[in-house]
């Protein structure tokens, strides 16, 4: 099964669905996809990370100089519930972004991108003050 719009990035993507190589126009396993990531971490990440938005771009994916400190996407700035939420509201405001379950309450409460954004901001006003 392939997400609609052949979604290149394993966020996006269930494990058992197939992911589009970004190198060829073939699907990819899960399988070889989680390889490629282990063969090849720099190119892999690289790929990945050009999926998201920067603030700053990173200048060097990976930096293992001083091993066992690695740092990644040296030099690099991002925010993460810009990616996971803001970005999404021009052309997914009204597809569901989170559903919430609780088993202590028995409830279900599910989230349109858009719900979300004004969920976040509330919060935001209310750490402000």
């Amino acid at each position: 099964m392939r997400a609609s719009g052949g979604c290149k990035c394993a966020i996006d993507n269930l494990p058992w669905m197939e992911i589009e190589d970004t190198q060829e126009d073939t699907p990819m396993s899960y399988a070889e996809f989680y390889r490629r990531s282990i063969e090849q971490p720099e190119a892999f990440w690289d790929e990945q990370a050009r999926l998201i938005d920067w603030q700053t771009p990173y200048t060097r994916v990976l930096d293992d100089s001083r091993a066992p400190f690695t740092n990644w996407f040296v030099g690099g700035t991002t925010n993460l519930c810009h990616n996971a939420v803001d970005r999404h509201l021009k052309d997914r405001a009204n597809q569901n972004a989170l559903i919430w379950v609780s088993t202590e309450v028995d409830r279900e409460v599910t989230y349109t991108y858009a719900q979300l954004h004004d969920e976040v901001q509330q919060m935001a006003a209310v750490l402000k003050v």
